[in-house]
């Protein structure tokens, strides 16, 4: 793929935000029931993270997950009201790349692997449009999607910066669209999630920690807060 990936730190920085709260709909939206269990789809998602990590390209950082859970859709929600009553599955990783040549070879593998595991195409994003380097796949209840964003490091500006400044990063995310639950619904985390056995409401952290995560795990999540 040769693929040129520009877009400003901003507009980087507010769809990163966005990949950690993917959904802002009002309490008012109405919701259908999920086509299957919330940690069925959790499973399959995790499934894209575990041949990212058989397939690593290399030449950058390790991969980093930043979000492997079930995260409520209602912003805000009524005095926590109905926070576990509509959700959505969504893992969020990336990778970071010194040049552009290695972001691009991370984006032919996640690409070439959709397309041998049946994904189907899917248009991408509207905050992506910028970009050349973004994909997007759907396949049941899940989408994937990718993007390779180039960005300035070190506190550089753009009118100083050197080439030893610019580095890629390179974004995925699997997730489902938003569901309703009924009121006593526990929601899921993965074990790549950095808060994975951490006590929270509305998920079930005694569960998580009789079965903990391993080194694979705890080596790729990062203590980011959602």
């Amino acid at each position: 793929m040769a693929w040129v990936a520009i877009a400003s730190i901003a507009l980087a920085a507010s769809v990163s935000a966005c990949a950690q709260t993917p959904y802002n709909y009002p309490v008012s939206r109405t919701f259908s029931p999920p086509v299957r269990p919330p940690v069925e789809s959790l499973a399959d998602a995790e499934r894209f993270v575990n041949e990212m990590l058989q397939k690593d390209p290399g030449h950058g950082s390790p991969l980093t997950v930043r979000n492997a859970r079930e995260n409520t859709c209602l912003d805000p929600p009524i005095k926590d009201d109905g926070t576990n009553e509509v959700t959505s599955v969504r893992i969020d990783a990336s990778w970071i790349f010194p040049d552009a040549a290695s972001s691009e070879q991370a984006m032919d593998i996640m690409d070439s692997y959709a397309k041998s595991q049946g994904w189907n195409p899917a248009p991408t994003d509207d905050a992506y449009r910028i970009l050349e380097q973004a994909i997007a796949y759907e396949m049941g209840d899940l989408r994937f999607s990718a993007s390779n964003w180039r960005k300035l490091g070190n506190g550089a500006s753009y009118e100083t910066a050197q080439p030893s400044d610019w580095y890629y990063e390179v974004e995925f995310s699997v997730a489902t669209d938003c569901f309703e639950h009924p009121e006593d619904h526990v929601m899921v985390r993965s074990k790549y999630d950095p808060q994975y056995g951490t006590g929270a409401t509305y998920y079930d952290p005694d569960a998580e920690r009789e079965d903990p995560a391993g080194w694979t795990q705890l080596e790729l999540s990062t203590d980011v807060k959602h």
